[in-house]
């Protein structure tokens, strides 16, 4: 609503006198650095979930355990690809995670091809509750191993 509001007024004055140049450029300036900073902004809330596809030579159990044990959902299955059978690793993570996911797949998988995307909806399976549960879990065992 307030964004309306304010393109509203900002057009009116810009459209107000087309021969005042400063008025356009202020406009399109500011619609500019606006969209910058929101763009910004955007990612540092990093708020929802993200879908990753991760394709490899080869099952890597322990990448597989790894990304579970960490929280992350991970569902494997085997495909074909254009010379070989490879494994493809359909994972979902909370968008404020995602580098996160990409640099345990990098380090157990450098030569991997990592695919990320937002999804529009989901409904069901394993996302929500159970990954909180599992990394609540891991932080628990991380801690306690610490403390020993």
């Amino acid at each position: 609503m307030l964004e309306g509001v304010i393109y509203v007024v900002a057009l009116g004055i810009v459209f107000s006198d087309l021969s005042n140049y400063y008025n356009m450029a202020a406009y399109a300036l500011g619609f500019g650095v606006g969209l910058y900073i929101g763009a910004i902004i955007e990612e540092k809330l990093a708020i929802g979930y993200v879908s990753i596809e991760v394709n490899i030579p080869q099952k890597n159990q322990s990448l597989i355990d790894r990304l579970r044990e960490l929280g992350f959902s991970v569902s494997s299955s085997s495909v074909e690809g254009m010379n070989s059978h490879r494994c493809q690793l359909d994972c979902t993570a909370r968008r404020d995670r995602e580098k996160e996911f990409i640099a345990i797949v990098s380090n157990y998988e450098p030569a991997a091809f990592i695919v990320s995307f937002e999804p529009r909806s989901f409904k069901g399976g394993y996302i929500t509750k159970a990954m909180k549960r599992r990394r609540e879990k891991y932080l628990k065992r991380k801690e306690k191993a610490e403390t020993t």
